[in-house]
């Protein structure tokens, strides 16, 4: 008798994507449709849809699936989808976009919704073209975003390395002009140097160096459009003595010496 297998769990599938680097957010968007309106229109990216208020039908090519608070939806790209708006009430909601082809269809309750809410509205308010701080803060509630997403499949092991992450993030982006080593980030989560380094290529796909390297060009390259910094200066504050060695680097990471931007 032929033995009947059981089918992949969709957000596994998802969290092993994750997991190799190929869900990369390209943005948050908040929509509102109100109450008893519908909208129509063919999907171009993958999304994950969190309702914040209301209820509503999301119907992907006749697949209905109920959205609410508390549950979270995957749509994918090349589908005709149908959002209608149940009740009274306006309904709203937050997507946040990235670029994968799987056609993968499903929802799934939120473990901590009013966690993920805060974490949503957080990225909402930033402009993460402002400048590198807020690109930085952004890329943070994304991860923790994601830690959100994936609690309930992974939740010890998920929720506490985005923690970790989250700690060596802020301590770069506090401390990148000093001479920071992978020892002293590893010291700041009391874990191994080799653990710190297998978490960055988890979730930034980068060693730890290469981070902060990138980190402090994108630093300076802010001092040297501004036109209030020279290139040694600005060498200085991203924390490189010899403006020659900074120069080099700076060529290798953008293609183009840092005098080329200067006003």
């Amino acid at each position: 008798m032929n033995q009947i297998s059981a089918l992949p769990n969709p957000l596994e599938i998802l969290f092993q994507e994750y997991n190799q680097g190929r869900i990369e957010s390209v943005g948050f968007r908040s929509f509102t449709l109100h109450a008893g309106e519908s909208n129509s229109y063919r999907t171009l990216k993958s999304a994950l849809i969190v309702p914040v208020s209301g209820r509503a039908i999301f119907s992907f090519e006749h697949e209905p699936f109920i959205a609410k608070r508390g549950l979270f939806l995957h749509g994918c790209p090349d589908k005709t989808l149908t959002i209608s708006a149940l009740g009274e009430q306006d309904f709203h909601y937050i997507n946040m976009y990235y670029e994968n082809d799987r056609p993968l269809l499903f929802s799934h309750k939120l473990k901590n919704p009013e966690q993920t809410f805060s974490i949503l509205e957080q990225i909402l308010k930033l402009h993460p073209d402002a400048d590198i701080r807020s690109q930085y803060q952004q890329e943070k509630l994304t991860e923790e975003f994601f830690a959100q997403i994936f609690a309930d499949f992974q939740p010890e092991e998920t929720y506490n390395e985005s923690q970790i992450m989250s700690i060596l993030l802020d301590f770069i982006a506090e401390h990148y002009a000093e001479p920071l080593t992978l020892d002293a980030l590893a010291e700041q989560v009391n874990e191994k140097a080799g653990h710190v380094s297998y978490l960055f290529y988890k979730y930034k796909n980068i060693r730890p160096i290469d981070y902060l390297i990138n980190y402090r060009v994108r630093i300076a390259t802010e001092l040297l459009r501004s036109g209030d910094y020279t290139v040694t200066q600005a060498a200085h504050e991203v924390g490189y003595r010899d403006a020659c060695y900074f120069s080099r680097i700076y060529k290798k990471r953008m293609g183009f010496p840092p005098t080329r931007i200067l006003p």
